[in-house]
């Protein structure tokens, strides 16, 4: 992992309105996931306040949930630290920013971005699924990328660069797609990904199939489903065949994304 532009890098991306700055048993929850060996990548923690990380600490339960927790936090963010390159970051949303807002309020897009270490898959699965229990997450998506730059894009729901985009533009417009009609995530789907979170307004119109979906997961109201059990899975060019699959079983939820500009 010394060089973090060779790191496969798995990424969660998840929607929630669940604030854990007003939910002690949430903060505490995701503290302790995110404190688990499997994420030992993210090695210390800060608050954001108004885009601005300050008081970092080095990553412990105590710390991730005083995070949460802070009258004055925007965020709980998580990252390897300064020394050498970065290659792991996640940010989860406390909810304090819109405290204030009309409901319904919008998503908290929160997201973790790991080195993939394949010794620890299960691990980190199963992280990433207690994750979305914890948060009452009703939508996102889960993937793997080549290295950490694109994985954070991938986290933020970036469009990829063409060139590196097998199926373009359509892969490109249901990747920003997520971001650009972040409204309606909670019932309606971009596109496929390697692991997707289905709230229950998705489920309320689909049927899983376990020849398409071979993992199915309960998440708490949700359910996180996967193409594969090997997230690496991506990169092959068969991989294709299996996004093509989930399209078709998953086409009553699948958005219009003919319209997301993309370069």
């Amino acid at each position: 992992m010394a060089n973090g532009l060779l790191v496969n890098t798995l990424v969660l991306h998840i929607d929630h309105r669940v604030a854990p700055c007003s939910d002690a048993g949430c903060a505490v929850a995701v503290a302790e996931i995110l404190a688990r060996p499997c994420f030992d990548a993210l090695s210390r923690v800060a608050i954001n306040v108004k885009h601005r990380d300050r008081a970092h600490h080095a990553k412990t339960a105590e710390a991730i949930a005083d995070a949460l927790l802070a009258t004055d936090s925007d965020a709980a963010v998580l990252d390897n630290g300064r020394v050498g390159e970065l290659v792991a970051s996640a940010r989860i949303w406390t909810g304090r920013h819109i405290a204030t807002y009309a409901d319904p309020k919008p998503f908290l897009a929160s997201y973790v971005v790991v080195p993939y270490d394949p010794m620890r898959r299960d691990a980190l699965v199963d992280g990433f699924v207690e994750l979305v229990t914890a948060l009452s997450a009703v939508a996102g998506y889960a993937t793997l990328e080549r290295d950490f730059a694109r994985g954070r894009d991938a986290a933020l729901s970036t469009a990829p660069p063409q060139a590196e985009v097998r199926d373009d533009p359509r892969r490109a417009r249901e990747r920003k797609g997520h971001y650009w009609y972040d409204k309606r995530v909670q019932r309606e789907l971009s596109g496929p990904d390697w692991g997707l979170v289905l709230g229950p307004e998705h489920l309320e119109h689909v049927t899983l199939d376990r020849a398409v979906f071979p993992i199915i997961r309960d998440a708490g109201v949700s359910r996180v489903v996967f193409l594969s059990p090997e997230p690496a899975d991506v990169l092959a060019d068969a991989f294709a065949g299996k996004l093509d699959a989930a399209r078709r079983a998953l086409a009553p939820l699948l958005m219009d994304v003919s319209k997301v500009p993309v370069a």
